[in-house]
C-alpha cells in the first residue's frame, strides 16, 4: 500500500508540474497576403525581400519563402535576416518540391529562436532565380496585412546569385517582394520556467498531503 501511494504521489508531481510548463504561442507569419500565385523574374538572379521595424520584442522561429500555387518550389531558396548595419544575424536554406512545410502560401523552415528588439529596424530576403517560381511584385499583394508587432518599411533587393543583404530600395514604400516571409512568437507572452515550476511543485505538494491525509485514514 505504501510503495503504492508514493509511486502516486510521484506521479502527481510529475503531472502537476508538467501541467504548469509554459505554452508556447502559435507562431504568427511577418506578413499575410491573399495571393496564391505571381509572375516569374524575367531577369535576375536577386536577393529580393524588405525591411521592417519591430513595435514590440520577438523571437523569430522559421524562415519562409512565397510558394506560387503552393504546389512545391522548382528550386532552393536562400533565405536570411539582417540588422539595419547589415550583420547576417539567421538564415536557412529551403528546398526545392513540397519537403518543407506550408503554411498559407509560404514554405518554412525553422531556425535558432532569434530575439528582435522593438524600436530597431531589420531586412529579410531570399534568393531568387529567374523564370522558375513565381513571387508577389511590389503594388502587388492583395489584403496585405501585418501584426501589431512590426511595421513594414520598404521593398528591397540586391542583384546576384549569392545570399546578400537586399540594401536597395525599389521604390516607394508598396508591399514588397514576396519573395521571403518569416514566423515569430511574441517575446512575453511565455511565461517563465522557474515561476512555474514553482507554482507546479506547490501544487504537488498539496495533492501529496491530501493523498497522506487520505491514506493515513485508511489505515485507522
Amino acid at each position: 500500500m505504501i510503495r503504492s501511494t508514493r509511486n502516486w504521489l510521484a506521479g502527481v508531481a510529475v503531472s502537476a508540474a508538467a501541467i504548469c510548463l509554459p505554452m508556447q504561442a502559435m507562431a504568427a507569419p511577418a506578413i499575410s497576403i491573399s495571393n496564391i500565385s505571381g509572375p516569374t523574374l524575367g531577369n535576375g538572379p536577386f536577393t529580393l525581400g524588405w525591411s521592417f521595424t519591430v513595435n514590440s520584442d520577438i523571437t523569430v522561429t522559421a524562415l519562409g519563402v512565397f510558394d506560387a500555387d503552393q504546389d512545391g518550389l522548382a528550386e532552393r531558396h536562400a533565405v536570411g535576416l539582417w540588422s539595419s548595419g547589415g550583420t547576417l544575424l539567421a538564415s536557412t536554406i529551403i528546398g526545392a518540391g513540397t519537403a518543407d512545410p506550408l503554411t498559407a502560401q509560404f514554405r518554412y523552415s525553422g531556425i535558432t529562436a532569434l530575439t528582435l528588439t522593438a524600436g530597431e529596424t531589420y531586412t529579410i530576403g531570399a534568393v531568387w532565380n529567374s523564370l522558375l517560381d513565381g513571387l508577389v511584385y511590389p503594388g502587388d499583394a492583395t489584403d496585405f496585412s501585418t501584426p501589431a508587432d512590426i511595421s513594414f518599411v520598404e521593398t528591397r533587393f540586391v542583384e546576384g546569385g549569392a545570399l546578400a543583404d537586399p540594401t536597395s530600395n525599389a521604390g516607394g514604400t508598396l508591399p514588397a517582394y514576396f519573395g521571403p516571409n518569416f514566423l515569430f512568437d511574441a517575446a512575453g507572452t511565455v511565461p517563465e520556467p522557474a515561476s512555474l515550476l514553482l507554482a507546479g511543485l506547490a501544487i504537488a505538494a498539496l495533492l501529496a498531503s491530501q493523498a497522506r491525509r487520505r491514506s493515513a485514514n485508511t489505515l485507522r
